[in-house]
């Protein structure tokens, strides 16, 4: 008999797996469960969970009520026997819900990764992470979980558990002259943000934050869609070129690790980013603004830097002094590599992942 024979079964229903979760699914199948993983379309992972035998699944789920997509994963769940749905997205979780509608022994959870963007108003909402079908929520930060309990979600379903990082996994990492071939200067302050640019990520506070200051440069990966912001950098770079947009890249964290800062200046929704978690992981000092998970993940002046006051201007002066403090600098990076291996290591997640499904699985309501 194989040796996971007798393993609970659970699915992992997502668009696309992060490294981390990527990670943690294969450690969980090694251990303590028996894994099946969809996800949205083919990619690299596929061969990676084969390689560590989980059986992979593509269903693109085009919407909310996506009945083809819940027809197939209902199929996966009868035909492999599964215990567990575990989903990455609302809308994997809204599609779930029709796939078990009939089946009253499969328990079902989710993974939260953001503060906000739900309202018992909602239908939507209702039909996600506030149906009463949800056995539990595994929210990324406290700040999470706080806005799930303000929303009546019971405080018993909901377990915080944070994202941990290893170093290793950014091995072998960039050197400095990596900047060289993008045309930016390495005697500058370089400063990387990685964010899927939205209203609500400050990316307009950090653009004249380094606006004509010779002695910064600002690194914005991720994708850029919105023209005011284009046309904001265009109009900034005019006198000195010190920003630059590298759209999405596949080696974002390995270059986190190459700056000399990272930055998130979200005004709103943010969970436990894991681009300021790549970047704090390999020694990078972090500058974030005190919202969400954020004041969880940064201790002010002592792993990075907390940005209470988020303006342009203030920005600007912190950023200004970390230029000119490359002892700061060296300390804040030396502290943030260590918190990260402290109390957001890998390992954790997994044995809090571990006994978040078993108190699920065990729970015979």
């Amino acid at each position: 008999m194989p040796k996971n024979a007798n393993k609970p079964k659970i699915l992992f229903l997502a668009d696309q797996l992060d490294l981390p979760e990527t990670r943690l699914a294969i450690e969980l199948h090694r251990r303590k469960y028996k894994l099946e993983v969809v996800l949205s379309a083919n990619s690299e992972k596929s061969a990676i969970f084969s390689e560590a035998g989980i059986p992979t699944h593509t269903i693109k789920i085009h919407h909310r009520f996506d009945l083809r997509a819940a027809q197939k994963i209902r199929q996966i769940i009868n035909r492999s026997k599964i215990s567990l749905v575990h989903c990455f997205s609302a809308k994997a979780l809204s599609v779930a819900l029709i796939a078990i509608r009939r089946l009253k022994q499969i328990k079902l959870t989710a993974y939260r990764g953001v503060v906000g963007g739900l309202s018992r108003l909602d239908p939507a909402a209702r039909l996600s992470f506030l149906h009463p079908r949800i056995s539990g929520i595994i929210a990324v930060a406290e700040a999470v979980r706080e806005s799930l309990i303000a929303l009546k979600v019971p405080s018993a379903k909901i377990k915080t558990v944070y994202k941990g990082h290893c170093a290793e996994w950014y091995l072998p990492s960039y050197a400095r002259e990596i900047w060289s071939a993008f045309g930016i200067n390495r005697n500058t302050l370089i400063i990387q943000c990685t964010a899927n640019v939205r209203a609500n990520k400050g990316i307009d506070l950090l653009i004249e934050a380094v606006h004509n200051q010779p002695q910064l440069s600002l690194v914005l990966v991720g994708t850029l869609s919105q023209k005011n912001l284009i046309k904001k950098i265009k109009r900034a770079n005019q006198r000195l070129k010190n920003i630059f947009h590298l759209g999405y890249r596949e080696d974002a964290a390995k270059l986190a690790g190459a700056a000399d800062v990272i930055t998130l200046t979200s005004r709103k929704k943010e969970g436990l980013p894991k681009s300021i978690i790549e970047g704090m992981v390999q020694g990078v000092p972090a500058v974030v603004t005190a919202v969400g998970g954020m004041r969880e993940l940064v201790e002010n002046n002592i792993s990075g830097i907390v940005v209470e006051e988020n303006t342009s201007s203030k920005l600007r002066e912190i950023f200004l002094k970390l230029a000119c403090d490359d002892e700061l600098r060296k300390r804040l990076g030396n502290e943030a590599r260590q918190r990260i291996l402290s109390k957001f290591s890998f390992e954790e997640t997994v044995i809090q992942t571990e006994l978040f499904f078993e108190r699920i699985l065990n729970d015979n309501r």
